[in-house]
């Protein structure tokens, strides 16, 4: 698994998994359910403007009933997402969607704005990047703003080719 932390080096593929991050943080990461739109509606009127900039490439102060449906009544299959909470709230998601091409998604990211550089994206990551192995995806591809410096690093390797604002991840 690409940039694999110890901190899932005993971890068996299977969610929910609870897992400690280093600096002591205790995540709790499952598949995404349609019941948790409630809660995810709650987290992104409490993200700053920068994060969702960053995650949805404009300002959008707030999501339509469609697209919150969109994100929320996923099958699992070719649109997969997870879910990272913390004490019980929200810490952060990750989504990869099946693209036309073959053995290919797209991957995106949202980390709760008290939480970033902590270590929860990687963790959404390395999740993430199981995943896609277990369906036999190929690349990756995260479309990302040229400044998003954060998505940069946690996506950055020697298997990443940075074509603007798409990264592209061999697997």
């Amino acid at each position: 698994m690409m940039g694999a932390m110890s901190y899932l080096a005993d971890w068996d593929g299977q969610l929910p998994a609870s897992v400690e991050l280093p600096d002591g943080i205790v995540l709790t990461v499952r598949e995404l359910h349609p019941s948790d739109e409630p809660a995810l509606r709650a987290w992104f009127a409490t993200l700053s403007n920068r994060s969702r900039y960053q995650r949805f490439h404009g300002h959008v102060a707030e999501l339509s009933p469609a697209h919150w449906r969109y994100l929320t009544r996923i099958d699992g299959i070719h649109h997969v997402a997870v879910i990272a909470f913390c004490e019980g709230a929200v810490a952060g998601i990750a989504r990869m969607i099946r693209l036309e091409q073959h053995r290919s998604a797209e991957i995106a990211f949202l980390i709760d704005d008290e939480l970033q550089r902590k270590r929860v994206g990687s963790l959404l990551r390395d999740v993430l990047f199981v995943l896609a192995k277990s369906r036999a995806y190929r690349t990756l591809f995260a479309y990302v703003l040229p400044d998003n410096v954060a998505i940069r690093k946690l996506l950055a390797g020697t298997n990443t080719a940075d074509r603007g604002n798409v990264l592209e991840l061999a697997l």
